[in-house]
């Protein structure tokens, strides 16, 4: 099963090709915030919760 980390990374990869995995990997410690802002979706957040 996959960390939240690793659906963040693929989540953002299929959204945002161009957004390297490095930087997602910096991120994951907000990742809610991080996919909030990423994708402006409130309901985003509570499927990788």
């Amino acid at each position: 099963m996959a960390t939240n980390c690793q659906v963040t990374e693929r989540a953002a990869a299929a959204a945002h090709p161009s957004v390297s995995v490095a930087v997602l990997g910096r991120m994951c410690v907000g990742k809610s915030s991080f996919l909030n802002a990423l994708f402006s979706v409130d309901d985003v957040g509570a499927v990788f919760d």
